[in-house]
């Protein structure tokens, strides 16, 4: 729960510091549930107040006085509950850490605004930790938040779900252009090696060498998927990792991990 990772504490502790309104912590409670549970926007959220356990007794002005308190303390928050996760019996190997990486735009005085955002897992797709940046995910950009969140977290390597197809470290990617490779069709058009995955979705994978610009060569593991929500209009999709040690599943959970951030 919040409690037990320390967002009430956190909260509480500060209450009568400037700049911290009265109602921080439960208006922060009840916006994160909410957006657990229903990927809802902050006015929804407050007008839905009702059903949650505790009192919320603010106003819509309130929340958003709110979210400015948030913003400034959201590194502190952040280091908070990661050392009540890691007080409470987490066992996670962090000696390596999944990153989800993706861009969005938000509007702003009637433009956009773009910003990025990387959030650090564990081997259980357990959140660890995250690293925000304005702007598009260049790949300068993203080598910073990948160093920041590897000392963070004490990682010794850090695996990119995302389509950079090399951070320095490991990567997961979806691979668009696999029908412009011939002999990369000519794998996913062969129905054999097939496996069903249960709502007419099935899977093969196999080991590969890609060569790099350099002439060398880089053992990758190719997993394609055919039929499902995951086709695409070529009846195919195909996902390549760095991760020689995890099957096609587990691949497949990693890079659905996009999608989970991308909702909210």
């Amino acid at each position: 729960s919040l409690d037990s990772l320390g967002v009430r504490d956190f909260f509480r502790a500060r209450a009568c510091r400037e700049g911290f309104p009265k109602h921080a912590g439960r208006i922060f409670e009840m916006l994160a549930v909410e957006r657990m549970m229903h990927v809802t926007s902050k006015r929804e959220s407050w007008t839905a107040r009702e059903s949650f356990p505790r009192s919320c007794d603010f106003s819509f002005a309130e929340v958003y006085k709110a979210l400015e308190c948030f913003a400034r303390e959201r590194r502190a928050l952040d280091a908070c509950t990661h050392r009540n996760w890691k007080r409470i019996g987490s066992d996670a190997d962090t000696s390596r850490i999944f990153l989800v990486c993706g861009s969005y735009a938000f509007p702003i005085d009637g433009g956009q605004e773009r910003a990025s955002i990387a959030v650090a897992l564990d081997d259980d797709h357990m959140p660890l930790g995250y690293h925000d940046m304005r702007g598009r995910l260049d790949a300068i950009t993203f080598r910073k938040a990948v160093d920041a969140l590897k000392k963070r977290l004490g990682a010794h390597r850090a695996v990119a779900i995302a389509d950079l197809a090399s951070t320095g470290d490991g990567f997961a990617f979806y691979q668009r252009d696999f029908r412009q490779v011939p002999e990369l069709a000519a794998w996913a058009d062969d129905e054999r090696d097939y496996e069903p995955l249960g709502g007419g979705v099935y899977m093969k994978c196999r080991e590969s060498d890609r060569v790099l610009p350099d002439g060398s060569n880089l053992p990758v593991k190719e997993v394609v998927l055919r039929g499902g929500g995951y086709a695409t209009s070529y009846n195919h999709a195909m996902l390549v990792s760095s991760e020689l040690d995890m099957d096609g599943n587990e691949i497949m959970q990693l890079y659905r991990e996009l999608w989970r951030q991308a909702e909210p």
